[in-house]
């Protein structure tokens, strides 16, 4: 239909060849719904980027699973996470959310979507993460472009245990070092 892709992958950028391939030879007939045809697949990954690849990963590692409860409930596109909500009734009110979210923090077999690890940068890096410090992002950015994504939009980690400066650094630290390297 000429309408572009934007999804969320939380998962290695190997795992989308197939998708982003299946897009191209689609757009390459379409089908417009209006005059203009956008050709471009666009994923979202995180992003904390800073001089040292080690405090990024130890901060991904600290904040990592605060969020996975909010995950398994809001992704309900995603199909583990369809599968649990599939018996409730849409659309789901605010305070049954609220409620989905606490049960999924005290249900062991909620998983974080992620790694939470800080030890090894290829394991982030192979997971589609860019967390680390620029040479690891800009690997982790050429994972996606290696496999046809067009567009990558890098969410900078901020939650409410990273200082504002540290998310300060992440975007002058990429913007300096890392996205130079795309142009």
């Amino acid at each position: 239909m000429g309408l572009g892709v934007a999804v969320f992958s939380f998962q290695s950028p190997k795992a989308l060849e197939p998708l982003v391939e299946t897009y191209k030879k689609a757009i390459a007939d379409p089908d417009p719904i209006s005059e203009v045809v956008n050709d471009k697949f666009l994923t979202i990954a995180p992003l904390l980027c800073l001089e040292d690849g080690d405090r990024a990963r130890d901060w991904h590692a600290k904040r990592a699973n605060l969020t996975t409860a909010h995950f398994a409930v809001y992704f309900d596109t995603v199909p583990d996470i369809a599968a649990r909500l599939a018996g409730e009734p849409r659309p789901i009110p605010q305070t049954r959310l609220r409620e989905l979210i606490k049960e999924a923090e005290n249900d062991a077999s909620v998983v974080a979507p992620f790694p939470a690890t800080a030890e090894d940068p290829n394991v982030l890096i192979e997971s589609g993460l860019c967390v680390g410090d620029p040479e690891q992002v800009r690997r982790a950015i050429q994972n996606y472009a290696d496999v046809g994504v067009d567009e990558l939009g890098m969410i900078p980690r901020t939650s409410w245990i990273e200082p504002q400066e540290m998310i300060l650094e992440t975007l002058e630290v990429t913007g300096r070092e890392v996205l130079t390297s795309f142009r």
